[in-house]
């Protein structure tokens, strides 16, 4: 994985690599929005959505000034019905497999 800065834009694009660095794919960070749920499957991508998120409410978009301080990418592993599923483990998804490959 790499993550990278473009400061005229002031945004955030994450690359996801085969083991020999080649790229698989590369998306803009935006707040909110699941990466790479655009594409085909692939079983080279995560099975969980990774998405910017900022839990406080606070920002619109993500950026440099809050990159890491309030939005951070997060592995969205909670069902979508809101259902509460209580404490989840470390390395582990909603339905208690393990994401560990």
């Amino acid at each position: 994985m790499s993550l990278t800065y473009n400061d005229e834009g002031d945004f955030f694009v994450f690359t996801l690599m085969e083991d020999d660095e080649t790229p698989i794919v590369s998306e803009k960070l935006i707040l909110n929005q699941p990466l790479f749920q655009e594409l085909p499957p692939d079983e080279r991508l995560p099975t969980t959505p990774l998405v910017p998120m900022d839990e406080s409410g606070q920002a619109k978009r993500v950026s440099i000034d809050n990159f890491m301080d309030t939005v951070f990418l997060c592995e969205d592993v909670l069902p979508y019905d809101g259902t509460d599923i209580g404490e989840l483990p470390i390395d582990g998804d909603w339905t208690g497999g393990f994401m560990g490959r």
